[in-house]
Parts: C-alpha cells; sequence; structure tokens
C-alpha cells in the first residue's frame, strides 16, 4: 500500500493522506493535543482535484479538493516547516495518487 502525505503548514497544522484506496484529511496536534482527530476520508475513486493548480498573489500553491459529498476546499501543499520549496514536486505527486479531475 503506497501512502503519501502534505501538510497544509503551521498555520493550520492540517494533514491530507493519500493511500490505495482512501484521502484522508487528519488535523494534527502539532500546536494543540486536544484539538486533533480525523476530519474526513473519502474513498479515492470518490476524490478529485481541480484541473489545474492555482499559484496566490504570495506565491504559494494550492490545489482545489472536491469531496465525495461535493464540497471543495483549497489544500496548500507546505513542507510543515513553513517552507514551500519543493511544493511543485508535492503537487505532482498528489495529481499522481489522485486520478479524479473536476473543472476546466
Amino acid at each position: 500500500m503506497e501512502r503519501r502525505w502534505g501538510r497544509t503548514g503551521l498555520a493550520s497544522p492540517r494533514v491530507l493522506g493519500v493511500t490505495d484506496q482512501r484521502v484522508i484529511f487528519i488535523k494534527s496536534g502539532y500546536l494543540s493535543l486536544s484539538d486533533r482527530g480525523l476530519l474526513w476520508a473519502d474513498p479515492l475513486h470518490e476524490v478529485a482535484l481541480a484541473s489545474r493548480y492555482q499559484r496566490k498573489d504570495n506565491g504559494r500553491l494550492c490545489v482545489g479538493v472536491r469531496r465525495a459529498d461535493g464540497s471543495t476546499m483549497l489544500f496548500n501543499p507546505s513542507s510543515g516547516t513553513g517552507s514551500w520549496s519543493g511544493a511543485e514536486e508535492r503537487v505532482a505527486r498528489l495529481y499522481a495518487l489522485i486520478p479524479g479531475r473536476y473543472g476546466s
């Protein structure tokens, strides 16, 4: 089973994980031990990424994720240390692991 993780950054300690069957989104206990846990877990075949990622004015990359229930969110693939170097590689891995796409 291949597992990949991406962290949204220290300001928002959330982690997106991809396994061979599910996409999971957890709130880590990095900043608070009491405020953590599984936010959602959807079947991999029901999750889709935006057809293109976005680059915000501050230079950060954001990837749109559509969940199985149809709701959407933006995911910032930082390294977890506040560094944005290598974000393009993390986005490429995420797009390779999640086959579904939405938008044009």
